[in-house]
């Protein structure tokens, strides 16, 4: 299966919308706990050009992703999408048609709050119009040391804010008695470039030694901790203060910068604007993120919306300290016009399901979605044919490589043991079968195509797939019947070296008919169960036939009828009771629209299924699609499984 849902670990609505009295704004309100989220525009409730706001916030664990991709769970960057799906929420007021809304990065951190009223307003909390945050927050940053170069080291600092969101700056200077230039004093951190810089320790003993505070009312204090040998030093600033203002940094001291973690900072935090912090800026790679935009029609579509670049940024963001690409969420507002009341008309009101809700597949997700098909030829290779172009001539085989039952990478080909290198390589030659009498058996020259660049080579060029499975294209234009093949390292790596000798296999021969065949197919799934765990990812094995193949009195099916393999071939999955979908034909164009393609093996076609994307206490229909000349034909038989907890 090549789809992963991310379910959203955070969600609220925030308004500046009226209360029932018409004269008191509900700013301060909070709905984190609510089932729905809620997006709308009203002009002239309270007079003639009053306008009120709502808008939604959302956030995804992009940590998991990440870590997914660490694993080998999702493919690399460029090989998925990633699209944000929201799920209309039918209610009984009034819907806005013909508008756009924009999904915007937001740029600050906020919390989900506890609040439910969405009617009166009158749950308080945080985050909510005004406040983004009522809690203590988790923060970092990186302090740069350059020790050559004085005026960057000034440039560094670091920030903490009260309640009343005043941003105090611990500031890095090089003399004792410089002052902060800058608009926003705080508290300086007297580093002077003086005296032995060269190891850990003595940076350390540095930083520690000399500390200033000329902003009334706070304090800081700077302590260290000596690791016993050169290679490091824990540091720790402490801020006390009546400013409203008590955090702890601490880090690791290096010979070229200290990286510092703040805990945490005190009091409740304020957006820099109301009703949210958000990059509304042209998409600048690694630095502004981008944004979207929506349109809706008739104001009850769902949303799915391509978000592939900004995941891309948020996942990059995980392995740095970049506050530009932080993972904040986004944010859902009428766009521009639409929202201010520019357009002398209300957009009144649209509804999401929240995170809360009671209806399983209509949270907020993002889903990750690739075409994780293998095509193995292994039993369907065939010698070129002028019939075919270049592309169908081509064969691709597969070698997984198993050790104690589990697939590991080959160690040998380059990188890290375990490492998922994209540009890994291994080569291929093809050999045919059989002995011959006092001659070494040669690799067969073959045609460019495929891993082949160079006509006549005798190599292809294989590469890595996922973890511990390879594979390499090829054309085939022997005359030999049966051959197999020889895997081997790369050259630049101890070339010419053996590492698998597979079995023999048959080449087929591509023939015309001279008739029109109508071609049907009967299918099974061979180790189809009743019913499956949420914790199972299970592996479905094919069996189809032709429809009219007719064995005679000495035969039985399914002994000895060889499976037929479908090349494109597609699956769906919908819920019984009321044939929701869960997952759709994956026919689109593009690869990474391809994901419920069915592989296929020397067995025949296969998919993996993870339960864990289903519902539990429901059951459920598998359903395949067959491309048959050129147009997709769904087969009629639907097999039924259950999932339970």
């Amino acid at each position: 299966m090549a789809i992963k849902k991310y379910l959203a670990n955070a969600d609220t609505t925030i308004t500046n919308a009226y209360k029932a009295n018409l004269s008191t704004r509900g700013t301060g309100s909070n709905m984190g706990e609510s089932d729905v989220l809620e997006v709308f525009s009203i002009l002239g409730h309270a007079s003639t050009s009053s306008v009120e706001k709502s808008r939604a916030l959302v956030q995804f664990p992009v940590s998991d992703i990440s870590s997914d991709r660490t694993s080998g769970d999702i493919p690399l960057s460029g090989n998925v999408k990633f699209f944000l799906r929201m799920f209309n929420c039918p209610h009984g007021q009034t819907l806005p048609k013909k508008f756009d809304m924009h999904i915007l990065p937001v740029s600050r951190s906020w919390t989900e709050g506890q609040g439910l009223d969405m009617e009166e307003y009158s749950d308080e909390g945080a985050a909510n119009w005004i406040m983004a945050s009522t809690a203590l927050q988790p923060q970092k940053t990186d302090v740069k040391f350059i020790t050559t170069n004085e005026q960057n080291l000034k440039q560094e600092y670091i920030s903490l804010y009260n309640a009343e969101n005043q941003r105090f700056n611990f500031v890095f200077t090089t003399q004792v008695g410089e002052s902060f230039s800058g608009s926003l004093p705080g508290i300086e951190v007297v580093v002077p470039l003086t005296g032995n810089m060269t190891t850990v320790k003595a940076m350390a003993n540095v930083l520690s030694g000399s500390i200033k505070t000329y902003e009334t009312g706070l304090s800081a204090s700077v302590s260290f901790e000596d690791t016993g040998d050169a290679t490091g030093a824990t540091v720790r600033i402490t801020t006390t203060g009546s400013k409203g203002v008590s955090g702890s940094f601490q880090g690791t001291v290096s010979t070229s910068h200290l990286t510092v973690n703040i805990a945490q900072y005190g009091g409740k935090t304020r957006w820099s604007s109301e009703g949210g912090d958000f990059h509304e800026v042209g998409y600048t790679a690694g630095r502004n993120l981008p944004h979207y935009m929506k349109n809706f029609q008739h104001g009850t579509e769902n949303l799915e919306l391509n978000i592939t670049a900004l995941v891309e940024e948020w996942i990059a963001a995980e392995s740095t300290v970049d506050s530009d690409r932080e993972n904040y969420g986004v944010v859902l507002k009428m766009s521009g016009s639409y929202e201010d009341g520019s357009l002398n008309r209300s957009y009144y009101t649209k509804k999401f399901f929240a995170r809360g809700s009671e209806f399983f597949y209509k949270r907020p997700q993002i889903e990750a979605r690739w075409d994780d098909s293998k095509r193995d030829d292994r039993n369907n290779f065939f010698r070129s044919s002028s019939l075919a172009n270049g592309a169908d001539n081509l064969n691709t085989i597969y070698l997984y490589n198993y050790v104690r039952g589990q697939l590991r990478n080959i160690p040998v080909l380059g990188g890290a043991s375990g490492s998922n290198d994209a540009h890994t390589q291994i080569n291929l030659q093809l050999f045919p079968s059989g002995n011959i009498k006092n001659q070494v058996i040669k690799a067969k020259t073959l045609p460019i195509g495929g891993g082949v660049t160079v006509e006549g080579a005798t190599v292809v060029t294989g590469g890595w797939v996922s973890t511990g499975i390879y594979s390499a294209s090829v054309a085939f234009t022997g005359s030999e019947g049966e051959i197999f093949e020889v895997w081997s390292k790369p050259s630049g790596v101890s070339q010419g070296i053996q590492l698998v000798t597979g079995s023999v296999f048959n080449v087929k021969k591509m023939d015309s008919l001279v008739y029109n065949p109508s071609t049907s197919y009967v299918t099974t799934i061979k180790n189809l169960k009743s019913s499956y765990s949420q914790s199972d990812k299970a592996r479905f094995r094919l069996f189809v036939r032709p429809k009219d193949w007719q064995p005679n009195i000495y035969t039985v099916a399914s002994n000895t009828a060889e499976p037929t393999t479908i090349d494109n071939a597609y699956y769906r999955v919908f819920r019984i009771i009321d044939e929701f979908e869960v997952l759709p034909f994956g026919t689109g164009s593009g690869t990474q629209n391809k994901y419920t393609r069915l592989s296929y093996d020397k067995d025949g076609n296969y998919f993996d299924l993870e339960m864990s994307i289903f519902e539990s206490g429901y059951s459920y229909g598998i359903q395949f699609a067959y491309d048959i000349d050129g147009r997709y034909v769904v087969q009629d038989k639907v097999f039924k499984f259950r999932v339970d907890r």
